[in-house]
């Protein structure tokens, strides 16, 4: 993942930086290869990018000298938990593919809902620090993100796999990112059953995407608003909003693998994002303009 040059340490983190966002999309890509098959093979395909990664990943901070805790926890409060959130994310999809229940429409919606009831009750119960990974707060990260502070994990009756763990918080961080992703996986299933002829067996996010789609790291909420901010700030001329959206639905796949977007909802949904969503928005515009002024 890193090549080593003869750099100042600070030039050093931010290749390091660089270098890890564009593992993570290229991972993100890989496992969109694997997409197809039968769902235990799916997820065990997954499994193994996903820890060969994280390995990987691991390595290539270990090899970075001189690094501040700034960096450190940089990379355990921001970096690292991405990565372990698609594992999560990945078993936790495949537990819901394997027990969603068998027969009509009430008892599948019933189950998701329930899960839905399952993933708010996790995140309340950890109140505090979602809300401080939310805001985006940083005053006890010294305490949180540093794998040399000999503090207690905040959540020890969370199961961990070894190595998957480093700080007392990362893990919890992870566990956060996949319990949106989860979110966004179940509000999709959900929707699509009331679209869907539900005497086909089919499972959405199993298969591979139409030809001429292209897959997102964001919400249809989200999307919705960039492609508003696009054309306020004339990034795209000479259209409408409504045509806009009308041309964009049907090539765009959401990052719940949700395929059959509508005009409708990406345009209604640019109105009424959430600071959640704005929230996700801006840290992915951050990120690409971070990258763009390295390139």
């Amino acid at each position: 993942m890193m090549k080593k040059e003869n750099k100042s340490p600070a030039s050093v983190w931010v290749l390091f930086e660089k270098n890890s966002e564009l593992a993570y999309l290229d991972l993100q890509q890989r496992l969109l290869d694997t997409e197809v098959g039968r769902p235990l093979e799916i997820v065990n395909a997954a499994v193994v990018l996903i820890q060969a990664d994280i390995q990987e990943l691991d390595t290539s901070f270990a090899d970075v000298a001189d690094l501040t805790d700034a960096n450190r926890i940089t990379f355990f409060k921001q970096i690292r938990p991405k990565f372990v959130a698609l594992w999560l994310f990945y078993l936790e999809r495949y537990h819901l593919i394997l027990n969603k229940p068998i027969g009509a429409k009430p008892g599948i919606k019933s189950f998701y809902e329930s899960e839905l009831q399952h993933l708010d009750y996790f995140l309340k119960r950890y109140g505090f620090y979602y809300s401080y990974f939310r805001s985006g707060m940083s005053q006890t990260d010294h305490l949180y993100f540093l794998p040399d502070i000999k503090m207690a994990s905040v959540a020890p009756e969370l199961p961990i796999l070894p190595g998957m763990s480093r700080t007392p918080c990362d893990y919890l961080f992870a566990r956060f990112l996949s319990c949106e992703l989860i979110v966004q996986y179940v509000l999709a299933q959900i929707i699509d059953l009331d679209k869907q002829n539900l005497s086909l067996p089919a499972v959405p996010d199993l298969v591979k995407k139409k030809k001429g789609q292209t897959q997102f790291g964001l919400s249809v909420d989200q999307l919705g608003m960039a492609v508003r901010a696009a054309l306020d700030a004339s990034v795209v001329k000479g259209k409408s909003f409504q045509s806009l959206c009308e041309e964009l639905a049907p090539m765009v796949v959401t990052a719940s693998g949700q395929r059959n977007v509508s005009a409708g909802s990406l345009r209604s949904n640019a109105y009424t994002g959430e600071d959640v969503d704005k929230h996700v928005l801006i840290r992915a515009m951050e990120k690409m303009i971070r990258l763009i002024k390295e390139y």
